[in-house]
């Protein structure tokens, strides 16, 4: 049978575990409260505007896609948090995050499904890097995102 000092220091610690837990990073709002959601409005509208046309995978030039078009995203900042764009090959829709002021997370993407003779390879690379971003910058008109592997997506705004 535990002694009542080890019960007693069960509770303590648990206590300081629970308190400890319920504490946010200073600054930040929580997601779901309405200054947490004023706060990605605003995020939003000052990032995410433009539609963001890929420039860079990996630091190297982004090759167009069909129709000679080059990829893109456009978010939105209703309820459902919104991005779109065009892929390379066919559109594509995902939602999107904000987990921190350089974290966003994307849900996996989803497209239409036309195949296409160029702008395929484009397409598989895009949405990866997509799917797998973890992280956002943004300098001026320039995004890029990158993900835990380092791959990374930079985009300029049109």
């Amino acid at each position: 049978m535990p002694s009542r000092q080890s019960s007693v220091l069960t509770l303590t610690v648990a206590s300081v575990v629970v308190a400890l837990a319920a504490c946010g990073p200073p600054g930040e709002p929580a997601p779901n409260s309405r200054a947490g959601r004023a706060a990605d409005s605003a995020y939003v509208r000052s990032v995410f505007g433009p539609t963001w046309t890929l420039a860079t995978i990996n630091g190297a030039a982004a090759p167009l896609g069909s129709g000679g078009r080059p990829a893109t995203l456009e978010f939105y900042s209703g309820a459902e948090r919104r991005v779109n764009g065009f892929a390379g090959c066919n559109q594509w829709s995902s939602t999107w995050e904000r987990r921190s002021a350089d974290s966003l997370v994307f849900t996996a993407p989803v497209s239409t499904r036309m195949a296409c003779s160029d702008g395929m390879a484009l397409e598989q690379r895009f949405l990866g890097i997509i799917e797998q971003a973890r992280r956002i910058a943004q300098r001026d008109s320039t995004l890029t995102l990158i993900t835990l592997a380092g791959d990374s997506a930079r985009f300029v705004a049109r």
